[in-house]
């Protein structure tokens, strides 16, 4: 994923993570995009990157970084 694509990532966006777990976008630090559960004033010491409430760990933070090197896709990437 590139970081043009963290971006445009919105709220309840769906990612596939390494091809076989799931995640939807809670909060994109990136664009400045939080959700009510998730607000901006709780989140944004991160600085960058998504927050994901993942298949198999709950909520987790991943850095821009780690989005533009790890397996991430959005769900209509093909």
């Amino acid at each position: 994923m590139d970081y043009q694509q963290i971006v445009k990532l919105e709220i309840g966006d769906e990612l596939s993570i390494d091809n076989n777990k799931h995640g939807k976008v809670l909060a994109n630090i990136e664009s400045g995009k939080f959700s009510e559960a998730y607000r901006k004033e709780d989140w944004e010491y991160l600085q960058s990157g998504l927050l994901i409430y993942t298949d198999f760990g709950g909520v987790i933070h991943y850095s821009s970084e780690q989005l533009t090197t790890e397996n991430f896709n959005t769900k209509n990437q093909k």
